[in-house]
């Protein structure tokens, strides 16, 4: 779980006035993917002409948080000021900031100055999403994952994470910056079939805590009211990270189980 981040999450959807004609945008506009064949978008002075791009629908200040499955080969998370024109290349400008995923490999960019980050794609997340070969350099050719945005405007700072495959969070870069304008996420997709999908975190979180109550109800069946109350008590201890989650877990498990775990509850 990532609580201290999905506390600030926030919702958006994409501008399909801002795609890039060879950008397909489905799931409501939560999905963006480079396609081969041009789209007949209308003509619109927000849309990107020279770059696979597209921002989100609104702008964000404050303290706001979102997370974007990806998956292709050449991946650019981004956050920009709402411009567009030739020199509207995410992090290749002082109005815009990137996470690039390419080859393997996280690059930070802003204002013309790329950074590789010594991190590689997918080591926080174990095997899933990687193939079954590997590139000469050893890194591992990775093609999915999850990434977390965390943007606090009034503290100046945009940072990073990759997620993992545990819902783990791995801090891998920050900006500082004095942001004057409300920032855009946006995404842009350099290879045929590069997808991105904004998701929405509270519905990640509720898929979590369900599979959580779905362990603890098997315990709850394993376990009598005979059990010892150390054992209970690490059973809580191990499991229940978090203290909100005993308002929910509790009425499934107490019938059955005895005073005994209701005691235990108390410790926590």
């Amino acid at each position: 779980m990532v609580p201290g981040l999905r506390k600030y999450s926030c919702d958006f959807s994409l501008d399909p006035n801002t795609a890039y004609t060879n950008m397909i945008l489905s799931e409501n506009n939560r999905t963006a993917t480079r396609v081969e064949m041009e789209q007949r978008y209308p003509k619109h002075e927000d849309r990107f002409t020279l770059y696979c791009q597209v921002l989100s629908s609104s702008g964000l200040s404050g303290r706001c948080y979102w997370e974007v499955d990806w998956s292709g080969g050449d991946i650019y998370v981004a956050a920009s000021y709402r411009r567009k024109g030739g020199e509207c290349e995410f992090g290749y400008n002082d109005e815009s900031w990137s996470l690039r995923i390419t080859g393997g490999e996280y690059w930070v960019c802003h204002n013309n100055n790329v950074t590789i980050l010594s991190h590689e794609v997918g080591v926080s997340a174990g095997e899933e999403g990687v193939s079954a070969g590997e590139e000469s350099s050893g890194k591992k050719d990775v093609t999915s994952g999850r990434v977390g945005v965390f943007l606090d405007s009034e503290a100046g700072a945009l940072s990073f994470y990759e997620i993992s495959s545990e819902d783990k969070p791995f801090h891998l870069h920050s900006f500082s910056s004095s942001f004057s304008e409300p920032l855009f996420p946006g995404f842009a997709l350099d290879d045929m079939g590069d997808s991105v999908t904004v998701l929405n975190t509270d519905a990640v979180d509720a898929e979590a805590d369900s599979s959580l109550l779905d362990v603890l109800l098997e315990i709850r069946d394993l376990y009598t009211p005979q059990t010892e109350a150390s054992v209970w008590t690490l059973r809580w201890r191990t499991l229940l990270q978090r203290k909100s989650w005993m308002s929910r877990v509790t009425p499934a498990l107490l019938p059955g189980v005895g005073d005994v775990n209701a005691h235990s509850l108390d410790h926590f």
